[in-house]
């Protein structure tokens, strides 16, 4: 059996009996009541896929870090490199905000 389209009453009490809200009201209060529940639930699952995206990250904290030194071109490894700068990043694990920088020189 099909149900009622949203825009009749019958539909409308249908629908909210169906989310467990009250059907009690004239057309215009069903309407909004329905509608304030789809919302309502829509930001709900909004929040719970945030959330699952927020928690999918392993670690609380990473480090980035970037070695500079000194090279010639095709130098080889006969070159004696040295260690010009050593900066390290350290990053939220959740929000990806930078938490602190350390440069070593």
């Amino acid at each position: 059996m099909e149900k009622p389209p949203t825009t009749t009453v019958e539909g409308l009490r249908l629908a909210l009996e169906g989310l467990g809200l009250s059907t009690k009201g004239q057309k215009a209060e069903l309407k909004q009541r329905l509608r304030k529940a789809k919302k309502k639930l829509a930001t709900e699952e909004k929040k719970e896929v945030e959330e699952i995206k927020t928690n999918s990250q392993p670690f609380d904290y990473y480090l980035f870090f970037d070695v500079e030194a000194t090279c010639i071109e095709n130098g080889g490894f006969n070159y004696p490199n040295e260690i010009i700068e050593f900066p390290v990043v350290l990053v939220d694990g959740k929000t990806f905000d930078i938490v602190r920088i350390k440069i070593f020189v």
